[in-house]
């Protein structure tokens, strides 16, 4: 067994582990969302909740398309064995991945309809929130560029900042 031969074989077997790890990554993103966990979590820890099965399917992926495609274990097929044998590895990747998101999607949903919800009574208590068109641009200030240049156009153009609509300095 030649040395590429060997890395085609540990490129297959780490492949598979990537694979099989990321779909079920993504299947436990069902449970885990269920679980409320997410309420607690920072953006980042969000993305690597989102991103690392990802990523962990994609090398997966990626791995054994290297072997399926350009690997000496796949030497000796013809060049329509293995686009076929590809095609067939993809969609059923594909496929996997489409399943095991909609599985998760059942467990998060299972746990989000009997989950008692806040009750309307308090809502219809409060008063509507107190955002409006008009009350925004009060609050809006922007930097502007002076258009008489100081010292003869040698100093640097000097930034204030200003009210929008009364063209005044802001404090």
């Amino acid at each position: 067994m030649t040395q590429y031969t060997q890395a085609s074989v540990v490129a297959v077997i780490c492949g598979t582990i990537l694979l099989l790890g990321g779909v079920f990554g993504i299947y436990y993103q069902g449970p885990f969302w269920a679980s409320g966990v997410v309420a607690a979590m920072n953006p980042d820890e969000d993305a690597l909740a989102l991103g690392l099965p990802v990523g962990a399917t994609l090398a997966g992926v990626f791995l054994i398309s290297y072997v399926l495609l350009a690997s000496p274990l796949t030497a000796g097929w013809s060049p329509q064995r293995r686009v076929l044998v590809y095609v067939v590895f993809a969609l059923s990747v594909l496929a996997a991945c489409g399943v095991v998101a909609w599985l998760a999607g059942q467990v998060a949903g299972e746990k989000l309809q009997t989950t008692q919800g806040p009750s309307n009574q308090s809502v219809e208590d409060e008063p509507p929130p107190r955002f409006s068109a008009h009350r925004i641009p009060a609050v809006q200030a922007r930097l502007l560029r002076s258009t008489v240049p100081v010292g003869g156009g040698r100093s640097p153009l000097s930034l204030e900042l200003y009210d929008r609509h009364t063209h005044s300095r802001c404090a």
